[in-house]
C-alpha cells in the first residue's frame, strides 16, 4: 500500500479553507506580508536562508524529511494521517507509519517555489514552509518538542518563537 494518496480537488478545497480560517492563510510575495499566516502559540519559525546555494542541499533536506517523518511517527497513532500541502498544486495525505525514511517525498520539506505545509489532521501540529521568506515555521508542542530530539541540521538559526 502506497504511503501517499492525492487528495481529490474537493478534499484539497476543504483542508486549505480549514487551515487559511485556523492560521489567517495570506500568501504573499511581499515582505511587509510575511509571515503570510498567524503563527500560534508554541511555534518557532526558523531561517533556512543557508540552505539556497548550499552544495549540501539534497542531503540537508534528506535530512529535514527523515526527521520530520521521524516525529510524526511518534505523535501520531497507527492510522493517523499527515496532511501534505503544496500551495496551487496537488496536495496529499500520508501515512507516517507506511512511509520509511528512504521514500520519496510527494511535495518536498524544503519550500524552494510555493509554500510547503505538512499538518496533522486537527492542523494542530507540524511545519508552514514559506519559499520568499526562507523559513519554516514548526507549530504544536508535541511537534516541537519531538523535532528537538531529533533535530534537523537546516534549523541553525531561530527567527521568531513563541513558546
Amino acid at each position: 500500500m502506497d504511503a501517499w494518496i492525492k487528495l481529490s480537488p474537493m478534499e484539497s478545497k476543504i483542508i486549505w479553507r480549514k487551515f487559511k480560517k485556523k492560521f489567517q492563510f495570506k500568501p504573499s510575495v511581499h515582505k511587509v506580508d510575511w509571515p503570510g499566516f498567524k503563527e500560534p502559540f508554541y511555534s518557532i519559525t526558523y531561517d533556512i536562508s543557508s540552505i539556497f546555494g548550499n552544495f549540501n542541499r539534497k542531503n540537508l533536506v534528506i535530512d529535514l524529511q527523515k526527521k520530520a517523518l521521524k516525529a510524526f511517527q511518534t505523535i501520531t497513532k497507527p492510522g493517523d494521517m499527515i496532511y501534505a500541502l503544496d500551495w496551487q498544486h496537488s496536495c496529499y495525505k500520508f501515512d507516517p507509519r507506511l512511509s520509511n525514511e528512504n521514500d520519496d517525498w510527494k511535495i518536498s520539506a524544503l519550500p524552494d517555489g510555493d509554500y510547503y505545509i505538512f499538518m496533522t489532521e486537527d492542523l494542530k501540529n507540524g511545519f508552514f514552509g514559506h519559499p520568499w521568506e526562507h523559513t519554516v515555521c514548526i507549530l504544536g508542542e508535541m511537534f516541537v518538542k519531538k523535532l528537538k530530539q531529533h533535530f534537523p541540521l537546516i534549523f541553525s538559526k531561530v527567527l521568531r518563537k513563541n513558546v
